[in-house]
């Protein structure tokens, strides 16, 4: 039996009562068996890996590259073998969350670029359901996994009384990463292409079609590649994080309002993106200072 529990003063608002509170980060308990271990609580989201992750100095920590989020889960993990291992967990959202519409009165308003909020995941009901196979040894780290999850972004849509609106919106995600170790240098990359991806902190989210009462929504997808090079030295450590994501957009450009990061109604805003971050670090003893240029 073992546990985490960790937390930082990072608050959420500029305010002199918003900034600088307690927020807690992990909250997480496991339960070991020979070949079975079981967690729950807060935790990374299996999509980020914290031992493939990039060495960016920055806070950005890689994203929206990155698929970066902390979430209330439940994992449970199967040794296969010595080094195969596979993951399947249910997850719900907390402080990383989906997009929904910005509510009036209950109702959803399709004017609005939405509000993050929880309700989504949780009126749908079913978790966010993930399955992973992770093959390691001390030299080398291969992933692949696969995400579904299935909002309900509004419970009911126009104006009063309004109609009860079942509409959901689901979405795959698709993910393969990989680290080599070698004598000299720490080889980190990562492909993704997912959908309604706003929860990671990526570029996406959903378009919502049709007229009060009959509102459909259908996902955005993105495709996002990256790659961290870094020396293994002691003393001085160069790196670099090269990072490219591209919006897909929506399978259908008649939309009436968009939800999420960078996605617009016509089904795409921001086209792309392209991070170039080479970085230096030096260490003495428990010391370390560096710097990186974006």
């Amino acid at each position: 039996t073992s546990g985490l529990l960790e937390a930082e003063f990072f608050g959420n608002g500029n305010g002199a009562t918003e900034g600088n509170l307690l927020r807690m980060r992990h909250a997480y308990a496991k339960l070991d068996w020979s070949k079975t271990q079981l967690g729950f609580g807060q935790y990374w989201h299996p999509l980020y890996n914290p031992e493939c992750a990039p060495g960016e100095l920055d806070f950005n920590a890689g994203m929206p590259f990155v698929p970066f989020n902390r979430s209330p889960q439940v994992r449970l993990t199967q040794k296969l073998s010595s080094r195969l291992n596979f993951i399947f967990a249910a997850i719900s959202q907390r402080d990383f969350q989906s997009i929904i519409p910005a509510n009036t009165s209950g109702l959803a308003n399709f004017t609005s670029t939405g509000v993050s909020a929880t309700d989504g995941l949780r009126n749908g009901v079913v978790p966010n359901l993930h399955a992973q196979l992770i093959y390691k040894t001390n030299s080398f780290i291969l992933g692949s996994a696969l995400d579904w999850k299935s909002l309900r972004p509004s419970l009911a849509v126009g104006t009063d009384p309004g109609y009860v609106s079942d509409a959901r919106v689901s979405s795959l995600a698709f993910e393969v990463y990989g680290k080599i170790i070698t004598k000299s240098v720490v080889l980190k990359a990562e492909y993704l292409t997912g959908q309604n991806m706003t929860d990671h902190l990526m570029l996406g989210g959903y378009v919502a079609y049709g007229t009060v009462p009959n509102i459909t929504y259908k996902p955005t997808s993105v495709a996002s590649y990256w790659l961290d090079i870094a020396s293994t030295s002691k003393t001085v450590i160069p790196g670099i994080f090269i990072g490219y994501t591209k919006n897909n957009g929506a399978a259908d450009a008649g939309g009436i309002a968009a939800y999420g990061r960078g996605v617009g109604v016509k089904g795409r805003g921001i086209d792309n993106l392209l991070r170039v971050a080479p970085r230096l670090e030096f260490i003495s003893g428990k010391f370390r200072i560096g710097a990186e240029l974006e």
